[in-house]
């Protein structure tokens, strides 16, 4: 069996790995035909019995995965997340099943949207299935299912240095640009069972996570993708929050207020400018993790005084992935092998819909993350 990874970036290689050591055969497709390559070399010396095959093709060109989709029966895309609808349109197409990491709330509602055309040739569309949005979604869908009478869950995640870094506490260990959008806007909860549009970067909260010490939170966008829309009535409070190395948020909404992660251009000296990309100019140096530097991964699921799901991963010297690679890649593979089981629902789904949440603990469970739940 067949599947497409679309983006050879750090998720999209630990995803092709992932579908390798689960026995299928890989296309991995970059607009770089060397980053696909060399994800290929590095995947066929990981798993030496694996079938993986690199490709090289613009997703905003019409038809330029027709020939890698040919015969395939799911793609994934690791692409950033503004090219996902070519991607979508073209999993159509080729009558593949599609699943995405996400990242943008927006981008996941309009691929939902071709859900018609998704059904008519018996394919799913399953965005948002990452960590977070991803993981997040599906363990709250299971601590739902474990206690019905449940009405408030709150969602914690964060991907920060095993070492806190200058100048933010934090270092680079997804793409610059899904970082300041999750930074930016609104961000959806559930207050007294409706949906409420909040800003993000609300005033830091305080954590205490045993085996890190304290942390800090604030709102950020997308973390749960559509499922506050789906869950509006079913609970009464739900929310997610990033946590971070104390003193982060701080500086962060010091640059938000001084209208640093605006999209709008300012006029500099006759020039048009935009801050954002000013910004991640100067952040994209300083945040690259300095050699030998280790990452974590924590994610909470918590329905207070009731159950608990944490994760807590610090990345695998085997392989060479790290633990924000693993957390992301994982939980959307699961999906992936799911779909290509003809365990997901047709047509475009959410993630809290399309899956079982039961049975992707059940997968999740074979995989080398320590997830644990407490009741």
């Amino acid at each position: 069996m067949r599947v497409v990874v679309v983006g050879a970036g750090q998720q999209g290689v630990c995803s092709a790995w992932a579908l390798a050591s689960a026995g299928l055969e890989v296309v991995l497709v970059d607009v770089s035909a060397d980053a696909a390559r060399l994800g290929a070399a590095r995947i066929r010396a990981l798993v030496p019995s694996a079938v993986v095959v690199d490709a090289a093709a613009d997703v905003r060109t019409p038809g330029s995965l027709k020939t890698s989709l040919s015969g395939a029966a799911a793609v994934l895309s690791c692409a950033p997340y503004a090219f996902n609808a070519f991607v979508a349109d073209a999993a159509i197409e080729a009558k593949a099943h599609y699943v995405d990491l996400g990242g943008n709330t927006a981008v996941s509602r309009s691929i939902l949207a071709k859900g018609d055309a998704a059904r008519s040739v018996g394919v799913s569309l399953i965005p948002d299935c990452g960590l977070a949005p991803g993981l997040g979604t599906t363990l709250t869908m299971a601590l739902l299912g474990r206690h019905p009478a449940g009405k408030h869950v709150d969602v914690l995640c964060g991907g920060l240095p095993v070492r806190p870094l200058p100048p933010l506490g934090y270092h680079l260990v997804f793409s610059l640009a899904g970082l300041l959008n999750e930074y930016s806007g609104t961000a959806e909860v559930i207050t007294d069972g409706a949906v409420q549009e909040v800003s993000t970067l609300d005033p830091p909260r305080s954590h205490h996570v045993p085996e890190l010490g304290s942390l800090e939170s604030c709102r950020t966008s997308g973390g749960v993708g559509t499922a506050c829309e789906t869950l509006a009535g079913r609970l009464r409070h739900f929310e997610y929050r990033t946590l971070r190395w104390p003193g982060h948020w701080n500086k962060v909404r010091a640059w938000s207020e001084a209208g640093l992660l605006a999209l709008d251009p300012v006029d500099i000296r006759g020039s048009q400018v935009v801050p954002r990309e000013v910004l991640a100019a100067l952040l994209a140096p300083r945040l690259v993790p300095p050699p030998g530097a280790k990452d974590l991964v924590v994610m909470v699921a918590e329905m207070p005084g009731t159950a608990t799901f944490r994760l807590l991963d610090y990345g695998d010297d085997t392989t060479g992935f790290t633990a924000m690679e693993r957390c992301t890649a994982i939980p959307a593979v699961i999906v992936t092998l799911l779909a290509t089981r003809g365990r997901t629902k047709i047509g475009g789904v959410p993630l809290e819909l399309a899956v079982d949440a039961e049975e992707f603990l059940a997968e999740f469970s074979n995989w080398p993350l320590d997830l644990r739940y407490d009741a």
